[in-house]
């Protein structure tokens, strides 16, 4: 790396200053970085062997087409950033703030002037100190203690309260005292002309220092266990409110009030819940606004609800409207098939189109005694069902439905098996029992000798043992039916 010295030319007749050294740089003329910029000052100015004379600049980064002329010196251009830095000392609270606690005259944040700080000398308890204040600090010295006090920033001053006060319990309790009584007592130091702490009355100390008494109470009772101030607790506090987390919890309530559905399908493998009706999340936003207006509740803002509902809930508004198979799912997920999974998923549907061939083959036969039944459970029916804002609050009542669709001959007819939870759920049982009873139906109304069963891979519906002892107990109390496929 090549090392460029360049130096600033100056006039042989200039007079030599701290403003006018020469500036050295040291420069990498492949690279647009400057290693160091150095200001020194030479060994033939005035205190040569000077080291501490030596000041390093600030390192600048950047192109440095600009920094040297054609001359060969330095250009006066200053590099500035994309954004400018904030300068927190020219805020205007900083600078009301550093004004207050050296007890200047300064503009509060609400536009009223408050007035400088003085020490009111004058004042001397006037006269009737049990102390003789005035005869232990003279006026001098007070005004020294002032100015004193009043260059320490406010957690110096604290120490300064440690230092002067102390506070006691009240030995002599009065009963005849007017309003509440006090419970300690505060004695007042301040330091002489000799260093020495010596005892003045209360009006002498806060007089002297141009402080009210309740800083001296709010010290003590603040301060730790072994006398020191307590530490600052600015830009410490977690910004919790109480307020805020209340209404939270009034929007987790009455989204957990409205009744939900599980999924229809697939609730092995999902935990997401269904809003049954034509609610949306604007007009459920409505609903909390009118349930909190009737309770006289502070509402919380839209974008708030619905943050919650996004992140906290998995809920859906719309019903669940395709039956999906587990394989069709992974290969619709699968952005990057490969060869084998491209043949696996066109062998399912190779498989799933003859299926269909098979049942609409069976479904097409011309028999009088043979009869094919395709049967599913539906969607859960929770009742009653209006658009009565107060009905999304309410315990629904969940209805079961086994619809069943048989085929004989040309004609065609549909069955429900109807039950609520009331009665009994949707197991295995359940369903072998609803199934039965719409054979049952069947045979009664049909001379049939053979049924035809189609259904989903649905567990608690065809894939069973419980399913497959009900078909035989049918079978052995239907000694008309001869087969079931």
């Amino acid at each position: 790396m090549n090392m460029t010295p360049v130096s600033l030319a100056m006039d042989p007749d200039m007079s030599v200053t701290q403003d006018t050294i020469p500036v050295y740089f040291t420069v990498n003329t492949n690279e647009n970085v400057v290693a160091s910029v150095d200001t020194a000052i030479p060994p033939d100015v005035h205190d040569r062997g000077n080291v501490d004379n030596q000041i390093t600049s600030e390192v600048v980064s950047g192109e440095l087409n600009d920094i040297t002329s054609d001359s060969g010196e330095v250009s006066g251009h200053k590099l500035k950033g994309r954004k400018r830095r904030r300068n927190e000392a020219d805020w205007k609270c900083n600078a009301r703030k550093r004004l207050r606690q050296a007890g200047k005259e300064y503009t509060d944040s609400k536009g009223n002037q408050q007035k400088a700080r003085k020490c009111n000398s004058r004042k001397q308890c006037n006269g009737n100190c049990i102390f003789k204040c005035t005869e232990k600090i003279d006026s001098e010295r007070q005004i020294v203690i002032f100015e004193h006090f009043w260059q320490l920033p406010d957690t110096e001053k604290s120490h300064f309260y440690a230092h002067t006060t102390t506070r006691s319990e009240k030995q002599r309790p009065r009963k005849n005292t007017a309003g509440r009584p006090r419970q300690f007592a505060i004695r007042y130091y301040l330091e002489d002309s000799c260093g020495e702490l010596v005892r003045v009355c209360k009006s002498f100390y806060l007089s002297t220092l141009d402080i009210s008494q309740r800083k001296i109470s709010y010290f003590h009772s603040t301060k730790l266990e072994a006398g020191l101030p307590r530490a600052s607790l600015k830009g410490k506090h977690i910004h919790v409110s109480e307020k805020l987390e209340q209404m939270k919890n009034e929007i987790r309530n009455h989204i957990k009030s409205i009744p939900r559905l599980a999924s229809h399908y697939c609730r092995a493998r999902t935990g997401k819940e269904y809003v049954e009706g034509n609610l949306n999340l604007t007009r459920l936003y409505h609903l909390y606004v009118e349930k909190c207006t009737q309770g006289r509740v502070q509402t919380a803002s839209e974008s708030m609800y619905r943050d919650i509902f996004n992140h906290e809930f998995n809920i859906e508004f719309q019903k669940p409207k395709s039956d999906r198979c587990d394989q069709c799912e992974a290969f619709k997920q699968n952005r990057t098939p490969g060869v084998e999974d491209t043949a696996r998923h066109d062998k399912h549907i190779q498989s799933k189109n003859e299926t269909r061939s098979e049942r609409d083959n069976d479904r097409s036969v011309d028999a009088a005694d043979t009869a094919v039944i395709c049967f599913d459970l539906q969607n859960v029916i929770p009742l009653p069902r209006a658009n009565i804002s107060s009905f999304y609050y309410r315990r629904k009542l969940n209805v079961y439905n086994l619809t069943a669709h048989v085929a004989i001959n040309s004609e065609k007819k549909g069955y429900c098996a109807v039950w609520n939870e009331g009665m009994c759920g949707r197991g295995a049982n359940h369903i072998a029992s609803a199934l039965v009873a719409v054979l049952k139906k069947v045979v009664s109304e049909y001379k049939v000798k053979h049924i035809i069963l189609w259904s989903d891979s649905c567990v608690p519906q065809n894939r069973n043992s419980v399913m497959t002892f009900a078909l035989l107990d049918f079978l052995h109390n239907n000694p008309s039916v001869e087969s079931i496929l």
